[in-house]
């Protein structure tokens, strides 16, 4: 279920990226909403065990190098790490 959100997430931004670049703006708000209510849901998503913590921290760790330039996003994604080590690492928060 994880792994297929990240996947819905991937492809949508790929989709976004496209019609950007093809200077398709108009259509660019509908996936933008779409995807960011993937990114909720990820975040939201409580991991049921040690793999899925990690494909967590690595979808969280792949998004930081893209999202560098919005403060908000990092934040978030940074407490979700913590989070998920806490959950990965008994004892450790």
């Amino acid at each position: 279920m994880l792994h297929d959100r990240i996947e819905k997430f991937r492809l949508l931004r790929s989709e976004i990226e496209e019609l950007l670049l093809a200077g398709n703006d108009d259509s660019v708000a509908s996936l933008d909403r779409q995807l960011s209510e993937c990114l909720a849901s990820i975040l939201a998503h409580s991991a049921g065990s040690v793999a899925e913590s990690r494909a967590k921290v690595a979808f969280a760790l792949e998004l930081l190098v893209t999202e560098l330039d919005r403060t908000n996003t990092v934040d978030a994604l940074v407490s979700l790490i913590l989070a998920e080590f806490d959950n990965i690492i008994p004892g450790s928060g």
